[in-house]
Formats: C-alpha cells, sequence, structure tokens
C-alpha cells in the first residue's frame, strides 16, 4: 500500500529475469497520486463470484479475478470487498481501504502484458494486505492514533509493536532513510542499489516490505550477502510469511 491512504499503483516492466524454480519477469512499480484515473468497472465481491456494480465489463476482468482466487487461498481472502478493473492507461494495480477499519479493501488491477505480469501484480499486493491488515496495523480511525505513534504510520494506521511492519522498520530503515526516501527516492536507491530489490522498493518502507515479498514468493532462500539479501532472509525467518509463501507457490 502507499505511504500515504488510498493511492493509486501502477507497474511498468523491468528488463530482468527472476531465477529460482519458477522464472518470472520482474517488475518496477510506481506511483501515481490520488484522483487518477478511474476504473473502468466496478465489482462487488462475494465469496469467489463478482457481480458487476458499475462500468463495463470486459473478459480480461474475469480472468484475473480468477487467477486471483486460483493464487491466493479462500481463508485469505476476507478482506476483500470490491474488485476494481483498471483502464488501460493503467499498468499494474493497487489495494485501497474502504473503511477506516481495514476491514475491507479493494483490489484493482490493469490489463496485464502477460500471465506473469498478472502473478507478479497479485503477490506484490497481496503482500500489502499481509502488512497493512488490522491485526499488523492500528487503523487510523483518528488524529490520535497518528499522534501517539512510536512505531511506523503507514498512513492507513500505526504499525503494531512487533508486527511485521515494525519489525521491518526498525531493522532496514533509518530516520535518515525515511527522510531521504520522502524527498528523492531516486537518490536513495542510487546511494547503495544492493539495499533494495528493485529501485521502487526505495520508495517507502510498504512498498519495500512488498517488493521484497515478491521476491522471497519467487527465489530460494539467499545467503545475506547483501542489505536486499537480509531483507529476504528477514521474511524466511516469520513462520507465517513461510507458510504464506508456500500456499502461493503451489499456484505460482
Amino acid at each position: 500500500m502507499t505511504e500515504t491512504a488510498r493511492a493509486t499503483w501502477k507497474y511498468a516492466a523491468l528488463a530482468t529475469v527472476f531465477v529460482g524454480l519458477v522464472a518470472l519477469a520482474s517488475f518496477v512499480v510506481t506511483r501515481q497520486a490520488a484522483g487518477g484515473t478511474p476504473p473502468d468497472a466496478i465489482y462487488s465481491v462475494n465469496g469467489e463470484a463478482i457481480t458487476l456494480t458499475s462500468g463495463i465489463p470486459a473478459p480480461w476482468h474475469d480472468d484475473a479475478w480468477e487467477r486471483w482466487i486460483e493464487i491466493v487461498p479462500a481463508n485469505r481472502r476476507g478482506l476483500v470487498a470490491e474488485f476494481h478493473a483498471l483502464p488501460h492507461s493503467d499498468v499494474g494495480g493497487l489495494v485501497e481501504a474502504r473503511s477506516n477499519s481495514l476491514q475491507n479493501w479493494s483490489l484493482a488491477i490493469g490489463p496485464p502484458a502477460s500471465d506473469a505480469d498478472l502473478d507478479n501484480t497479485l503477490v506484490h499486493e497481496y503482500a500489502h494486505l499481509i502488512t497493512l491488515s488490522p491485526t499488523q496495523v492500528i487503523p487510523a480511525t483518528s488524529r490520535e492514533v497518528r499522534d501517539s505513534c512510536t512505531t511506523y504510520f503507514t498512513g492507513e494506521g500505526c504499525a503494531r509493536q512487533g508486527s511485521i511492519f515494525d519489525r521491518f522498520v526498525e531493522e532496514f530503515w533509518s530516520e535518515d532513510d525515511l527522510a531521504r526516501a520522502r524527498s528523492d527516492p531516486a537518490a536513495l536507491y542510487g546511494a547503495d542499489p544492493d539495499a533494495f530489490v528493485t529501485s521502487y522498493a526505495a520508495t517507502n518502507p510498504g512498498e519495500d516490505l512488498a517488493e521484497t515479498f515478491r521476491f522471497f514468493v519467487y527465489r530460494s532462500r539467499p545467503r545475506p550477502n547483501t542489505v536486499a539479501q537480509s531483507k529476504i532472509a528477514f521474511m524466511w525467518e516469520v513462520p507465517e510469511l513461510v507458510r504464506i509463501r508456500a500456499e502461493l507457490r503451489s499456484e505460482l
């Protein structure tokens, strides 16, 4: 998800190839502020089914949704209440909180360039749902939540102490890094490319988590010879993430 709530996401292809059990294209994520192009279609979610509520349907909408329910187990899809099909001007995907309680989210997907593109997008967006769920983040239901936050404020809420978000930021993001990411993420990445799995990961800790998770899912366990590899190794130390990785890989 975003550094600020309700942001629109885009993906652009990066010419690199994953190495591991499954070879898939790697993608850089870019972000656009809220208020971008509205979706072509909006669907309500009822279990595994989606029902058009507005817009114009297209065959790829059903294909993208079916791939989502193939990849993500049913017991882990409960937060998604809406599915949005983004127009051709938007490539990639986003997740957006539909309630201040963070109990309901929309999943939005743009027309994928390939099956690999779609899978990469879905894994990335799923990482946001994992790390921004109410069990991980105290929802920002009032200004007091932000003002009293002593960990990391994601935009959607305050990372709970000991959560994946909290531990990741504590270990890998200094106050200087956070300030540089807000002012010039390209410079932060350029200063130490080996600290991030992609250039977009340097945008903020949330994107760093999601991009690192994507590499964690597709690649084998690394030797932590760089900071980026140490971030992937960090995820191997979280039993729940290891279980989720196995669930995803069974369908990828």
